[in-house]
């Protein structure tokens, strides 16, 4: 869908439609909306549009770059799990996960200089 496409390519940190594969994308790849498909290119027509994305996998964030295996799967593993409760606060999405208290998780708000209210939508590679 071409909204959808144009959301998928444009939401960045703290933006509300900021989701899950948008962080994933952005771990890997710059992503970019090039053009609209209109809904007559296809069989059967569907109700709505389609968009195209190009992926740029030599725009990669730092972070992935300077990353091994292990700490990219750990970070999409982190990123993953911090994104299944969306609108609620990162200290209780996590709290648990592998074995991080409540505690623990409000320390690393605070080194990142995040909220400890924090949502998922506000992490990023900045």
């Amino acid at each position: 869908q071409h909204e959808a496409a144009k959301r998928f390519a444009s939401a960045k940190p703290h933006d509300r439609d900021y989701r899950f594969m948008n962080f994933f994308v952005n771990y890997y790849s710059n992503a970019t909306y090039l053009f609209k498909v209109g809904r007559h290119a296809y069989r059967p027509n569907p109700g709505v549009a389609g968009g195209v994305i190009e992926f740029n996998l030599q725009e990669r964030s730092s972070y992935a770059n300077e990353a091994t295996g292990d700490e990219s799967a750990q970070l999409i593993s982190f990123a993953k799990a911090a994104f299944q409760s969306k609108r609620k606060s990162l200290r209780q999405t996590l709290n648990g996960f592998n074995g991080y208290t409540g505690e623990y998780i409000e320390t690393v708000l605070d080194t990142l200089g995040l909220s400890k209210l924090a949502r998922a939508e506000e992490l990023g590679f900045d």
